[in-house]
């Protein structure tokens, strides 16, 4: 090799070592910070787990294939991210922790079901209209406590969001002005009184998810009638839960809890329940969000 030709070689060198540097830089995301889940962008998504105990972080969905995207970690925070401009709403995904264990991500807002694909969901895509949130003062709530899966149901189909609407004109005329839902978010299988959730962000596929629940609220709010809903913080599962030991694939005791909140187990009339430490109220009633 002459020094013409060594030189462009050292040349070469350098710019991939360059670009390859270059690219793990771009690989960790800037977009969203701090911000969890698939995040949908006008190029594309934003993808960020938080699993601290982690040796490598990969996510695989439609976007790619099913094949392998590197996440990049961002340091001490514990959050590993990638963009992925080819990501859109609607395609599923999971992520694939230290090159054996496979996650629905536990910031999805929506999923196949409880043992299935996490889904890109775009909260800012539906239409609210410019119906005001109905306000009824406490002291003239006249409170309805609606279970979504068999209120206008026969033989627990089990019922639907867009079902539970065609009967909200009867509530208003009973007076009815709030709709207090029992737990909507994601639980194991698709009847359930919503008290064992899965995925604690997803709305159950089973009811229709998010859109079929902001379709529910919005035509709710159209009758005059505000939504509230009970939030279960303080027993996981027990079955199907993503976060579930997100970094270690074997379930080897209580101890070794759900990643984001430090558990113990505790007995409840239906067995015992991942309960977090910090547990609050059994439920807690807030009011809906058009998010």
């Amino acid at each position: 090799m002459n020094q013409s030709s060594y030189i462009l070689c050292r040349k070469l060198a350098v710019f991939s070592a360059a670009a390859l540097m270059a690219a793990a830089t771009r690989a960790q995301s800037t977009n969203f910070p701090g911000e969890l889940g698939s995040l949908v962008r006008s190029n594309g998504v934003t993808f960020r787990v938080w699993a601290p105990n982690a040796s490598t972080v990969a996510v695989r969905g439609d976007f790619n294939g099913w094949g392998t995207t590197a996440m990049t970690s961002e340091g001490s925070t514990g959050y590993w991210s990638v963009d992925i401009p080819s990501a859109r709403p609607g395609q599923e995904y999971q992520y694939f922790l230290n090159g054996s264990i496979w996650r629905r991500d536990p910031r999805a807002r929506r999923v196949t079901h409880s043992t299935g694909n996490s889904i890109i969901y775009d909260p800012d895509a539906f239409d609210w209209g410019d119906t005001p949130i109905p306000m009824p003062d406490r002291k003239d709530a006249v409170l309805y406590q609606m279970h979504p899966g068999t209120f206008n149901a026969e033989d627990w189909i089990p019922s639907s969001f867009d079902k539970n609407i065609e009967r909200l004109d009867h509530l208003r005329n009973l007076g009815i002005n709030v709709i207090q839902l029992m737990p909507v978010n994601e639980f194991a299988t698709d009847r359930s009184w919503g008290y064992n959730p899965s995925d604690l962000f997803a709305i159950e596929s089973a009811l229709g998810g998010p859109d079929a629940l902001k379709r529910f609220v919005k035509a709710a709010h159209e009758r005059g009638i505000a939504v509230f809903t009970d939030v279960v913080h303080n027993h996981y599962g027990p079955t199907d839960l993503a976060l579930w030991q997100l970094t270690d694939g074997a379930r080897t005791g209580w101890a070794e809890s759900i990643s984001t909140i430090p558990r113990t187990a505790r007995p409840t009339p239906g067995g015992e329940a991942r309960v977090p430490t910090t547990a609050g109220p059994r439920c807690a009633i807030s009011s809906a969000t058009r998010s």
